[in-house]
């Protein structure tokens, strides 16, 4: 039993820059008070049904899909086609990798895609930086290249299905300063032009911006784009 109210254990958990590696789900049971004598750790508990995933040749997809939806928003649906675009697979295969991923409990099910709990996308996370193939950089250009189609659109469905994933993939894809990551803001940026947030999009278009000048140099035709983008939401700002 921990020595501490409900609302600071809450905010304990708010403020873990790991969750599934805090202290409360870390061991959380001494030896003497542990009748079973199992694993009293979350991410242990976890990796059990990670290590069922043996066959190289079978397994290599569900690996790649669950290590790469932990970087999507938790407890949403991803969609279908987010990981079209990034496996590249037929739909039989794709269907047998979440069928496999589901029966071991790694992600739920949905009609409109698979979700992940929190904690289990840390889980995720977790196996993909320590993976010889990261997974992140496939992700980020795959969500990059499907979220251009969908804003060229011009319509702000196609877009909304999958904002809250791209924003996840961009943090992340910030964490580990990919090249990539001034795309995915530009992206969410003409999105929220789309909804016609243009104090958001500015915010957002900005951030764009400081990154690519970082990445690629302030005479760079990527930075050019950013910077007329950037324009254009002024101009509607009256500024």
């Amino acid at each position: 039993c921990f020595d501490i109210s409900p609302v600071s254990y809450l905010n304990e958990l708010d403020n873990s820059a790991v969750l599934i590696k805090h202290e409360s789900l870390h061991n959380w049971a001494e030896a003497k008070d542990n009748p079973t004598k199992h694993a009293t750790s979350l991410a242990t508990t976890f990796a059990l049904s990670w290590k069922r995933l043996v066959d190289e040749e079978k397994d290599a997809l569900p690996k790649r899909i669950f290590r790469a939806c932990g970087y999507c928003a938790p407890n949403i649906s991803i969609p279908k086609k987010l990981l079209d675009e990034l496996a590249d697979v037929s739909d039989k295969s794709l269907y047998r990798a979440l069928g496999r991923l589901s029966e071991l409990g790694l992600i739920e099910p949905t009609d409109t895609g698979p979700r992940l709990h929190p904690l289990m996308a840390e889980f995720a996370q977790l196996l993909d930086r320590d993976a010889k193939d990261k997974i992140l950089p496939d992700l980020a250009n795959a969500m990059i290249k499907l979220t251009t189609r969908a804003l060229e659109s011009g319509l702000p469905r196609p877009m909304s299905i999958l904002s809250e994933h791209l924003t996840a993939v961009a943090l992340a894809a910030g964490k580990d300063e990919l090249q990539t990551t001034g795309g995915l803001w530009n992206n969410l940026a003409s999105y929220q032009q789309i909804l016609a947030d243009y104090k958001g999009a500015k915010k957002l278009f900005e951030r764009a911006l400081k990154i690519d000048e970082q990445v690629y140099g302030k005479d760079h035709p990527r930075v050019a784009i950013d910077v007329n983008n950037l324009g254009n939401v002024l101009q509607a700002l009256g500024e």
